[in-house]
């Protein structure tokens, strides 16, 4: 784009999964950073995990048996997002390592290049 049709803006994405970085360590940073949200998405999980082990009718009648049940679907749906979760998020990082390893090539390609005068 020309002139005033680019906006540029670093890091982020948007649809089609376009990202623009300035340099190896910004992109460093944003790879820290998703690892943080990936290591407490699945610290979320292992909670749930431990929850749902410990479940137990409070009492030994039909309601608290429903109750119960009740109370483990929802926590098997929310382990079942959680673990939905840290897949997109592992994904995206590996899709941003990946990235990382073709943008460092590039750079010693150009690195390379310059010092050989070409």
């Amino acid at each position: 784009m020309i002139g005033s049709e680019y906006n540029h803006q670093s890091g982020g994405g948007g649809a089609g999964g376009h990202y623009e970085f300035t340099s190896l360590a910004e992109l460093d940073t944003i790879i820290t950073e998703l690892k943080s949200v990936a290591d407490g998405i699945a610290q979320d999980g292992n909670k749930l995990h431990r929850t749902a082990e410990v479940i137990a009718p409070p009492a030994a009648d039909i309601m608290s048996s429903l109750q119960t049940e009740a109370t483990v679907t929802s926590i098997d749906a929310a382990r079942l997002h959680n673990q939905q979760m840290l897949a997109a998020a592992e994904a995206e990082i590996a899709k941003l390592q990946a990235a990382r390893t073709a943008y460092a090539q590039v750079e010693d390609d150009n690195t390379q290049s310059f010092h050989a005068g070409g």
